[in-house]
């Protein structure tokens, strides 16, 4: 059986101090309603890859190794949402993002 990675625990658990999947998720759905079609993607992205913590074993060290750009990309559109709409649950993607790409930051792939 294979179990959750450690970063995948820390996640689960800010997210479930803060509000919980089901309320991060209907929240971040309702805000993605107003942003460009490929702003939406990366959204859609982001709810499935929180909802999938809870679902299914994620390898999260790895995805925000190999992942880095897209993670930073992702801050980046979250960052200029934050500035129009300054809601806590946008700040709080973004912390949770930011804390996986700093958890990493020293971590290598070995080849």
């Amino acid at each position: 059986m294979i179990k959750n990675s450690i970063l995948q625990n820390i996640l689960i658990s800010r997210i479930d101090q803060f509000c919980g999947i089901e309320m991060l998720t209907k929240k971040l759905t309702f805000r993605k309603s107003t942003l460009k079609v490929r702003d939406r993607m990366m959204f859609d992205s982001m709810i499935q890859y929180n909802k999938n913590l809870y679902l299914n074993p994620v390898p999260c060290e790895n995805d925000f190794i190999v992942y880095k750009a897209s993670s930073l990309k992702a801050l980046d559109l979250l960052e200029s949402q934050i500035k129009l709409n300054n809601c806590k649950y946008l700040s709080f993607i973004h912390s949770n993002i930011l804390f996986g790409v700093t958890y990493t930051k020293d971590i290598r792939l070995l080849a």
